[in-house]
């Protein structure tokens, strides 16, 4: 979506038809304008978001409690497979993820300052309206969480007009900022997302499924995180229950807004979800990251135990999430995304044997195109099927075009049934190669090859 001629086609061409604000695309584009667009120089933005998300998460920990709580959730972040999975992606998620920490990380002092009743720091206001501002414009879910924070920046200062005017000062700029893309997220809402299937389970299995992701998909080393949270509402209860709210860096009890942060956007996602439109994708979510590392390093912090005690219960969490990524996951000895790039090259390679083909992918074209130029063929995707309605456009586009065969290539997600019978039904199958998470179907049509049409789509 961010290849072309110059910015404004980023956004009527690239961004516009699709569900997303154009701030990874936009960022893409100066990329590959100077730098390159080989696979290294796309995804190396991404992997040095994900090393600064790591520092900055130690930078929160400190902030919110002490420097042992940084260091505990940076350790985490550097090991768990959410993180290391985006960082390696040429996706919007590890900035998504770097900003929603610097997000929090400013907010936090405009916390304070509201509820003292100071003004904050300009640093820290202006901090937060550019972290925020371009949070809000790499996804939906970024602007989600800054809605969030502003929420609740309002609810706590309700009862001091003074306070409101601040928080009203801060988010002044960051609407401004947005109020650009305004009409163009009216009309991607509007279409909504097409890609996003409804949950199968409930809300307490969905969430349960949730934390998994952020734990290595791992069953039984969730279920630890979940007894060291425990241990933690328990302790922060009884220290609540005995001593008020006092003990924090920041005026407000920490355990208790990382909570929120953890549970709140989840919630909504899950409500939006079912009540409206799909929406809940956990890697949308990567927003609440930060905050389930935050209350695990809080928890190993907290345990009665000396501190070398502590050190060496950390280390051994950190060791075991590193164990499960390296030898049960096998992350890095087995390959783990969508083969989208060797299908590819499964039809390159056969792209004189089969002349007057055409090729319909699902669900985009321009990774696919991406890579039959990166592969040397002239091909390219003529259209993109993979739902009841594209039956009509691609049965017109077969009828105009003729092509004597079909490549039919999808890759991330699986077509609807009713779109592959319809394929099955109307084109002979040839072949059909399967790869992880990818297929590729060679069909023939009834047409007769004339070697006029179809070869140079």
């Amino acid at each position: 979506m961010s290849h072309f001629d110059n910015l404004a086609a980023v956004i009527n061409q690239g961004v516009r038809p699709d569900v997303h604000p154009p701030g990874y695309q936009i960022i893409m584009y100066y990329v590959e304008r100077y730098i390159g667009d080989s696979e290294t120089a796309l995804r190396f933005p991404s992997a040095v978001a994900g090393i600064l998300a790591i520092a900055v998460i130690y930078r929160l920990g400190k902030r919110l409690y002490s420097h042992w709580e940084g260091l505990i959730a940076a350790g985490l972040l550097a090991v768990l497979w959410a993180s290391l999975y985006y960082s390696q992606e040429a996706r919007a998620y590890s900035f998504l993820l770097l900003f929603a920490l610097l997000t929090a990380y400013f907010w936090i002092a405009l916390l304070q300052a509201v509820r003292t009743g100071l003004r904050p720091a300009f640093s820290s206001a202006a901090g937060y309206i550019i972290s925020a501002g371009i949070c809000s414009y790499l996804h939906y879910f970024g602007l989600y969480l800054v809605a969030l924070q502003g929420l609740a920046l309002v609810l706590i200062a309700i009862r001091q007009p003074r306070r409101i005017l601040t928080v009203a000062l801060v988010y002044l700029p960051i609407v401004l900022l947005y109020l650009p893309w305004t009409p163009i997220m009216w009309e991607q809402v509007r279409f909504g997302p097409r890609h996003i299937a409804p949950p199968e389970t409930g809300p307490l299995t969905t969430s349960f499924y949730f934390l998994q992701f952020m734990f290595n998909w791992s069953t039984k080393l969730t279920l630890l995180v979940l007894a060291f949270y425990a241990v933690l509402a328990g302790r922060s209860l009884f220290g609540w229950l005995r001593y008020g709210e006092g003990g924090s860096n920041v005026g407000l009890a920490p355990g208790l807004w990382l909570t929120l942060w953890l549970v709140i956007p989840f919630i909504g996602a899950y409500l939006i979800t079912v009540l409206f439109t799909p929406v809940l994708l956990f890697r949308n979510l990567i927003i609440s990251l930060p905050a389930a590392y935050l209350l695990l390093s809080r928890a190993v912090v907290q345990l009665p135990a000396p501190p070398w005690g502590r050190i060496l219960v950390a280390g051994g969490i950190i060791l075991l999430f590193l164990y499960q990524l390296l030898f049960s996951m096998q992350y890095y000895t087995r390959p783990v995304k969508e083969q989208s790039r060797e299908a590819v090259a499964y039809v390159a390679a056969r792209e004189m044997a089969y002349p007057n083909a055409l090729i319909i992918s699902y669900p985009d074209r321009e990774s696919f195109d991406y890579y039959l130029k990166k592969q040397g063929a002239s091909a390219r995707v003529a259209a993109v099927g993979g739902q009841p309605m594209d039956i009509p456009a691609v049965a017109q586009l077969l009828e105009t075009e003729k092509p004597r065969y079909v490549w039919y290539i999808r890759a991330y997600e699986s077509p609807d049934n009713k779109f592959v019978d319809y394929l099955f039904q109307n084109l002979e199958l040839l072949e059909h190669q399967e790869f992880i998470l990818s297929d590729v179907w060679l069909f023939k049509t009834r047409f007769e090859d004339t070697g006029l049409s179809g070869v140079n789509h």
